[in-house]
């Protein structure tokens, strides 16, 4: 089975970089690390936590959509923050607010991440195609 490879058209793809937003096996989407960046510059956006956190998550479902999917249809997410003794309750604020009703398998761990502005980088697995 062959691997559809998920382009979003602007900094989510991010650039010229060897890998895709997402990619779309069978009836699963896997995305790539979900970065709180600007979709239109692809600068890190957000200073706090919450910030970081929210533009992450909407960075997250326009992946999803793009390749046929949603938050609603997510089934784990992979969190990594950089700082999670100080930012897990900030970033659990506003992951309640995107996943309310419905709460898929997650786990968050405590990384470094590639630049000294990021908070946080989430990954998801999740279903897509027919119901």
């Amino acid at each position: 089975m062959s691997a559809d490879l998920i382009r979003v058209g602007n900094a989510l793809d991010y650039g010229n970089l060897p890998l895709s937003a997402a990619a779309r096996i069978g009836g699963t989407v896997h995305t790539a690390g979900v970065l709180p960046i600007d979709p239109s510059t692809g600068e890190v956006a957000g200073e706090t936590i919450e910030e970081q956190a929210r533009i992450a998550l909407t960075n997250l479902d326009t992946v999803l959509r793009s390749a046929g999917s949603s938050l609603d249809r997510v089934g784990v997410v992979r969190v990594y923050l950089a700082d999670i003794v100080a930012d897990l309750e900030g970033f659990n604020s506003v992951y309640a607010v995107f996943f309310a009703r419905h709460h898929p398998a997650r786990y968050a761990l405590g990384v470094t991440l590639a630049f000294p502005s990021l908070k946080v980088e989430l990954q998801a697995v999740a279903s897509c195609g027919p119901s």
